[in-house]
């Protein structure tokens, strides 16, 4: 059997102290440009804290309103928040996380553990 993960099996952590963020699944689209370049727009993000109140901001798509977003362990910034896109054709944003790719690292995600695996441990 081999060790590697197909795309839909990836998991995503924190480049700075690999704690976990997100697995592909919760990835909506892969092309999009944050400040450092390619970047990931995510649903439902963990270990995720705001870093600072909302702004406006023009981004090359329009008009937004965003907020900060950093590790929740180490504090590193990793992106932002749309709280709200003033464009129509840009609302699917909204609720989403932007997270810059040259921040993260790919790990393997944990395997939830099954309500039997008492009875395998010796």
């Amino acid at each position: 059997m081999s060790d590697a993960l197909t795309p839909q099996e990836m998991a995503f952590a924190c480049g700075g102290c690999e704690t976990p963020l997100f697995q592909s699944k919760d990835i909506i689209t892969t092309i999009l440009s944050g400040a450092m370049g390619k970047s990931l727009l995510v649903r439902n993000p963990t270990n995720i804290a705001f870093s600072s109140g909302e702004k406006e901001i023009r981004l090359t798509t329009g008009m937004h309103r965003t907020r900060d977003i950093e590790c929740l362990t180490c504090h590193k910034p990793l992106g932002w928040y749309y709280v709200k896109a003033y464009e129509a054709d840009q609302k699917f944003k909204e609720g989403a996380y932007l997270i810059e790719k040259a921040l993260l690292v790919p790990v393997k995600p944990q395997a939830a553990p099954s309500v039997f695996s008492f009875l395998w441990k010796q």
